[in-house]
């Protein structure tokens, strides 16, 4: 495997999730820690489903009830947002926590994070913040060609780009059932679509506490395959967006994984798209295969120290396996056991044959790989990615011309990869 231990001695960690970290803790596991792993099952009539996610991984212990571990260990984690209050609480207590804290705010509120990023002299598109559906279609039918957005309730509606008021009135009149009465209430955040955008782009980074951990990783999303680079230094246009945005981290004593998205125009302004305070999902996952010390750094994070990642390869890559039949149902998932580190599922449990826990969430599960060139590791990615069996999955393949054509667009622009 090739993995690097903890610098000082092994740990003990009780890690909190939603459901989608458990190859996280598997990790934590196979550096030889003790790994506690909880997640929310409680609701006024509990399923085992979202019970049993990280039952039967070597190491992993499954538990039901939280607080009855945080004494036990040396690290709790937040890989999710979610419980950012709870995080912020242990760690005004002493405990030595990893996770956004109360910089959950920069993902969950919107306007909030608009306001730090023009404060901090970064570009912010137009904007409006309109409450009720049926403002918010009228508004657009005047002024189309928008991004709606919500805060905090994404299992409701995603971000959505309406060309016109007819696409943003059959979306969101698809939402009034799940709001109710809110339907005239509730807030929208509807923004101007950032025109001459050559490319998408961003970094996926640790944050300590007081600096951002080296080496750094950026890179792109294309057609569900991210491919990233871990460098020294950010390009100049991802650098500024990392300086203005660290005030705001150490005023929020931010100790955890953040990424950003950010759009890049043909005069190359970038525009930020979305903050992400946690584990950027799906591809966060590929850390538990591409850093050799993965739990010295979660540690050290955690604990405001200064850590430096030791990267598997130069480039990494992750792409996305789908099966829609999972997100409803269990899915056995088969693939070579000597590759079990570089297939990755999001949410699953282990009974001799690993299965894909429902979760309502795409992908099922990942391939990961890392290498010293783009073109390595698209090769490595599809032959990964024919090597895993699933039911509902029909495996499909990177397209390395694909990849290249934005990368030459990234370049245009100064993301010189």
């Amino acid at each position: 495997m090739n993995y690097v231990v903890l610098e000082k001695a092994r740990k003990s960690f009780l890690v909190w999730d939603t459901g989608l970290a458990v190859d996280h803790a598997r990790r934590l596991a196979d550096d030889g820690n003790k790994v506690y792993y909880f997640t929310e099952w409680a609701e006024s009539t509990p399923k085992y489903y979202r019970y049993a996610v990280g039952i039967g991984y070597p190491g992993v212990e499954k538990v039901k009830d939280f607080f009855k571990y945080i004494d036990k260990v040396d690290c709790i984690v937040f890989y999710y947002t979610g419980h950012g209050d709870l995080a912020e609480w242990l760690r005004g207590g002493g405990y030595t926590v990893f996770g956004a804290g109360a910089g959950e705010k920069l993902e969950y509120d919107r306007a909030f994070a608009k306001k730090v990023q023009k404060e901090a002299g970064l570009p912010v598109q137009n904007y409006k913040i309109i409450k009720g559906i049926d403002n918010v279609i009228s508004y657009v039918k005047k002024n189309p060609k928008k991004y709606i957005k919500l805060n905090i309730f994404r299992g409701d509606l995603e971000t959505f780009y309406a060309e016109d008021g007819d696409a943003a009135e059959t979306v969101l009149n698809a939402l009034k059932p799940k709001l109710g009465p809110f339907s005239d209430s509730f807030e929208f955040l509807v923004e101007d679509k950032v025109p001459d955008v050559v490319v998408e782009t961003g970094w996926d980074l640790f944050f300590n506490g007081k600096d951002f951990v080296k080496p750094y990783l950026w890179g792109f999303l294309k057609d569900g395959f991210y491919i990233g680079k871990f460098s020294d230094e950010l390009p100049s246009i991802l650098k500024t967006v990392a300086e203005a945005i660290k005030p705001t981290l150490l005023e929020f004593n931010y100790r955890g994984a953040i990424s950003v998205e950010v759009l890049v125009t043909k005069d190359k302004t970038p525009y930020v798209l979305d903050w992400t305070v946690r584990m950027f999902y799906p591809s966060g996952i590929l850390y538990t295969y591409a850093i050799k010390n993965y739990s010295d750094v979660i540690f050290k994070v955690a604990n405001g120290e200064t850590a430096k990642i030791i990267p598997k390869g130069k480039f990494v890559g992750a792409k996305d396996i789908v099966s829609n039949y999972a997100m409803q149902n269990w899915v056995k998932v088969t693939y070579p056991k000597k590759l079990k580190d570089r297939i990755r599922i999001q949410g699953a449990m282990h009974t001799g044959d690993e299965y894909a826990v429902p979760s309502g969430y795409e992908p099922m599960a990942q391939v990961v790989t890392a290498n010293d060139s783009v073109l390595s590791v698209i090769k490595s990615t599809n032959k990964l990615a024919d090597s895993v069996g699933a039911f509902g999955y029909e495996g499909t393949s990177v397209d390395s011309r694909t990849i290249n054509e934005m990368l030459e667009d990234a370049k245009s622009v100064g993301l010189d990869f």
